[in-house]
Order: C-alpha cells, then sequence, then structure tokens
C-alpha cells in the first residue's frame, strides 16, 4: 500500500478482487490528497482515475 504517493510517481493499482478492470494498471499520479478522503488523481491510458490510497502500490521491479 502506497499512502503518500508525490507527483508524477508511477503507480499500479491493486485490488483485492481481481475482476476489477483497473486491476495491475500501472499510471502516473496527478493528483494528491491530503485531507480525508485518501483517494489520487491517477492517469492511466489517457483517462484520470480517482483511486483510493489503500489501492496503490508501488510498481513492481520489470513493469515500469
Amino acid at each position: 500500500m502506497l499512502l503518500n504517493p508525490r507527483k508524477g510517481q508511477w503507480v499500479q493499482c491493486w485490488y483485492a478482487d481481481r475482476t476489477m478492470p483497473l486491476h495491475g494498471q500501472i499510471g502516473v499520479v496527478r493528483t494528491v490528497s491530503k485531507g480525508s478522503p485518501r483517494n489520487h488523481g491517477v492517469l492511466i491510458g489517457g483517462k484520470l482515475y480517482v483511486v483510493p490510497c489503500g489501492n496503490l502500490r508501488k510498481v513492481p521491479k520489470g513493469d515500469g
């Protein structure tokens, strides 16, 4: 879990439910939330998605 991503950081969306459409997708953090709820804007495939911080992780080596 990635709690404090930086703008421009590469992240991977990771869900317990593997059927989620964004599971495993890699994108770039565009907006960072400091308050509550801690949802961050992640640019994936040219679209901006709002992803809860608990569903973000660092990109594994070799994927980014």
